[in-house]
């Protein structure tokens, strides 16, 4: 309810005039709420980013309010983030088929949202990690430790496979050693 001069002030996009430092602390406010500030007199729709610009931010801020900024103001079913669980940075929007996220640096497809393994054209979607790797065992035909489950790859020798877990498999058809007919 103060009386603010022209100079120390700005027009919101809908016209109300704010306070600039207030307009700039309001804005630095909700975005860690995730969320974009509307117009507290008549609830209009966020300031325009060229409007932010003239708020005259420090330079780190300016690049925080940007990027938070494009995210809020795309619309929610159009946003990708990061699926890796470590990581979740937002990517952008779903537009492109693959996005490549900068922090964690793994590539995401747009479509089923889930990070590629392998190359973009070998992908297909819904494929876990797991499915990947165990599609590259079965390509390369890797068996399995009838024990503990754990790949083995037999790089030469006989077909007797003794594992760290103590199990000895037969590595041709993954029976216990000593109880097929290989």
């Amino acid at each position: 309810m103060e009386v603010i001069t022209e100079e120390t002030s700005t027009f919101h996009d809908c016209g109300h005039q704010y306070h600039i430092e207030c307009l700039r602390n309001w804005v630095l406010s909700t975005l860690p709420e995730k969320r974009l500030p509307n117009c507290t007199l008549c609830s209009e729709s966020v300031p325009s980013l060229t409007q932010l610009r003239s708020l005259e931010f420090a330079p780190d801020e300016m690049a925080r309010v940007q990027t938070e900024y494009t995210e809020l103001a795309m619309p929610l079913g159009r946003r990708l983030y990061c699926p890796h669980p470590s990581c979740g940075s937002f990517l952008g929007s779903i537009d492109a088929p693959t996005r490549a996220c900068e922090r964690c640096e793994r590539q995401v497809c747009t479509s089923c949202r889930e990070v590629i393994w392998g190359t973009v054209e070998e992908h297909v979607c819904g494929v876990t990690e797991e499915d990947a790797v165990m599609r590259l065992a079965r390509d390369s035909r890797w068996q399995r430790c009838n024990g503990c489950r754990s790949l083995v790859e037999r790089t030469s020798g006989c077909h007797r496979m003794a594992c760290r877990c103590g199990s000895q498999f037969c590595y041709l058809c993954g029976a216990a050693w000593k109880t097929c007919g290989c």
